[in-house]
């Protein structure tokens, strides 16, 4: 291996003999953030945005939220509950006709305090069901009145459009009003709409299955076995997890499990019950699944990974409130599987056919998010994800609800304060972004000292090396490993183009003798000024980061850095020797050459020293660092290839995919659909690697980061080459680096 010194610069080597004085930038003018503690950093940072003891309640209070999961009560269930009879016909549960008695809203109504304009129908069933309960026993003569005016001034919400469903409305709001009818209750609503609600539950009821209408039961009345029905009975005692449902069972039949199931209810949330229970698994997920969103996963790691041990448990042991919900089966297999838990694709294998998603869902389930649930865990299953954690972050940021309302049979909520996340995430965005802003000053004044914006052949890619970086290395007190790859991503662009277009023979010939004489290369001299700016370039920039980095782990890294560097010239040399001596190598050739070409070995295995966990020989030199390696590298070269093919084949250039024409004996579209399946191969592999945790040397930071840039490949290359031709991602860098977070106005929160 080559032998460096950790404390200097080499020498450097003279152009006609002449030393040359130059000026090196240093790390010195950067933040010292990568020296302060990295499992304190965070919270010191973000407390120089928010006021620290706020910064601290609120922290405390989303943790407590995440640990202690609470849901809303439902009107409408409770009123359900109330109308369930004991053998004396008189109420079993009058707790909750008191309930229902005392939570009547001023404008007459039974739903949510703050009533959202497009849930009119929600108000009207709730309303109803309260107004059926109270005539049921005669009671609230007064209550039942009011409630009677809000449903006269709202009932043309039961067939508008643009209203949002409850899950079941369309089959259980027509059964009240016949139940009201039949009670003798003097609906004021108009009969032509009765009469269309009425012909729309019988053409629901004829169109749909008889398993998938049983999840609205107090819709049905009479029109079900009772045999039938208790087959799907949870061992909790109710049925679908549902109080109303559970309730209209017990209506028609006294079980002992369905009257626990509720009289447990009722003792739990005070004489009232939910709309769905037990529901803490699912809005915990959701939960975990925003922090994450939203970039702040990292201050409650400890959290998340209890939570997540906690509910793999439940998946093992087939927890009804994971698998009998669509949504929350999915969203649990896809975090499950993103925090390294090595669990079975059965449960969402009728839904790996992207096609399949909208025909399977059936009608209790048929809503946006769940469609949107299952799309991300078909990605999960196809390692089809491609996005960048910071640019998604920004997005989710502006677009994020702070309403935490769901809607089922009712809507609901849970104690999960939304706006306080949000407060926090935006706060801390900002103030990433505003490092991000200093770093990237100090990148441009490093690429003008260094005089590589001299350099007419060079690409001029700072800002697309720095953003590709920031957004999937975003943590604060990661400034090293943002400096590092961005700076090693710049010299290799540099060196990829001198060598494919801006060098000459003799120049290749001269750099190469620099490398094989790093140490003493004061006799070999530059050749050119081109050569000098960029052995210069790369000889400070190894020497400064290999310092630091073997300062902290006490033990000399350059020989590896230079090493790194060394293989990617010789690969990039070899290329240009085909290019020259117009060769044609053997697609094994180009393959094992190629994968090193593509440069991911200063950009990625250099940063790894400053990802914060400490890199030992052992980890280096194991078949597992090379296998990481390898397979990123792999797939970054064929989708690179599949993206440069033509505009490489008229410059006379061969790759992967016009090899595989000359000798395979493919044609075009089997060489492009063969290159694909070998991308989907090596990274499904990769990702396998990466979650892998039994045998394992390399750190779990260390292993994200490769799947990270394998983020970052997918992003530039999916369609064309956007790297190369990166206009369509500027909007997306400007909005990483320098765009601030508009829900900053919706929140008053300047």
């Amino acid at each position: 291996m080559l032998v460096a010194n950790s404390a200097i610069v080499p020498n450097l080597p003279t152009i006609h003999g002449q030393r040359k004085q130059r000026h090196f930038s240093s790390f010195e003018a950067r933040s010292q953030l990568q020296q302060l503690d990295p499992t304190s950093l965070d919270h010191r940072l973000i407390a120089t945005s928010i006021n620290g003891t706020e910064e601290s309640r609120m922290k405390k209070k989303l943790s407590e939220m995440l640990r202690n999961v609470d849901v809303s009560v439902s009107p409408y269930d409770t009123a359900w509950v109330a109308m369930v009879p004991s053998s004396r016909e008189k109420p079993l549960f009058p707790e909750c006709l008191d309930w229902v008695m005392k939570h009547q809203l001023p404008d007459g109504s039974w739903s949510t305090e703050e009533c959202h304009p497009l849930l009119l129908k929600d108000s009207i069933s709730s309303t109803l069901s309260c107004v059926l309960a109270l005539n049921k026993w005669n009671l609230g003569e007064r209550l039942v009145t009011r409630g009677l005016e809000f449903l006269e001034t709202n009932s043309w919400a039961a067939l508008d459009e643009k209203q949002r469903n409850p899950i079941g409305f369309d089959v259980v709001f027509p059964h009240m009003i016949q139940s009201a009818i039949e009670s003798g209750l003097k609906l004021p609503m108009e009969p032509s709409l009765i009469d269309r609600l009425l012909r729309n539950k019988d053409d629901v009821i004829r169109r749909s299955q008889p398993h998938h209408l049983a999840y609205a039961l107090e819709g049905l009345g009479n029109a079900y076995e009772w045999k039938e029905i208790k087959k799907l009975q949870r061992s909790n005692g109710s049925l679908f997890n549902s109080p109303s449902a559970t309730a209209a069972a017990l209506i028609r039949n006294f079980d002992e499990k369905c009257y626990r199931y509720l009289f447990s209810l009722l003792k739990k949330f005070d004489n009232a019950v939910p709309t769905s229970y037990p529901l803490d698994i699912s809005v915990r997920l959701q939960m975990i699944d925003d922090f994450q969103k939203l970039g702040i996963d990292r201050y409650f790691t400890a959290e998340i990974d209890s939570a997540m041990a906690e509910i793999y448990g439940c998946w093992l042991q087939g927890d009804e409130q994971i698998f009998s919900d669509v949504n929350c089966c999915a969203l649990t297999f896809r975090l499950l599987r993103m925090h390294g838990y090595h669990i079975s694709s059965g449960a969402l294998g009728q839904y790996e056919e992207e096609k399949e998603i909208l025909s399977s869902v059936d009608s209790r389930f048929r809503n946006v998010n769940t469609i949107l649930e299952l799309h991300k865990a078909s990605q999960t299953l196809r390692y089809t994800y491609d996005g960048l954690e910071r640019l998604e972050a920004k997005r989710n940021l502006e677009l994020f609800d702070i309403d935490n309302l769901q809607l089922l049979k009712t809507s609901h909520s849970s104690n999960v304060n939304n706006k306080d996340m949000l407060l926090f995430s935006v706060k801390d965005y900002n103030f990433c972004q505003s490092i991000y802003q200093k770093e990237i000053q100090d990148l441009e004044r490093w690429v003008k000292d260094n005089k590589l914006d001299q350099l007419d052949f060079a690409r001029q890619k700072l800002n697309y090396c720095y953003f590709s970086t920031a957004a999937i290395i975003y943590q604060p007190q990661l400034s090293e490993a943002r400096i590092s790859m961005t700076k090693n991503c710049v010299l290799a662009t540099v060196f990829d183009d001198f060598f494919d277009c801006g060098g000459s023979p003799e120049e290749f010939e001269n750099m190469m003798k620099l490398f094989e004489r790093w140490e003493g290369n004061s006799a070999t001299g530059f050749c050119s000024d081109q050569v000098e700016i960029l052995f210069s370039s790369l000889a400070t920039m190894i020497n400064e980061l290999g310092s630091a980095i073997s300062q902290r782990l006490g033990r000399n890294v350059i020989p590896h850095l230079i090493q790194i560097w060394r293989d990617f010239v010789v690969s990039m040399m070899k290329e240009a020797e085909w290019t020259r001596e117009n060769q044609t190598p053997t697609l094994d050739e180009y393959m094992e050459n190629g994968y090193v070409s593509f440069a991911l070995g200063p950009i990625v295995l250099i940063p790894l020293y400053s990802m914060g966990p400490n890199l030992s020989e052992e980890m280096i030199s194991s078949e597992e660092y090379q296998n990481l390696f390898k397979l990123v590298s792999l797939d970054g070269r064929l989708l690179n290839d599949l993206a440069s093919v033509q505009r490489e084949g008229a410059q006379g250039k061969v790759n992967s995919v016009s090899l595989r024409l000359i000798n395979g004996g493919m044609t075009e579209e089997e060489s492009i659909e063969e290159t694909r399946r070998l991308i989907e191969s090596y990274r499904r592999e990769l990702l396998r690697m990466v979650l892998q945790s039994e045998g394992s040397v390399i750190p779990k930071a260390c292993k994200e980061l490769f799947w990270r840039k394998s983020h970052v490949l997918h992003y530039f290359y999916k369609d064309k080459d956007g790297y190369s031709c990166p206009l369509e991602k500027l909007n997306d860098a400007k909005a990483v680096l320098w765009e601030p977070i508009s829900n900053l106005a919706l929140l008053n929160l300047n």
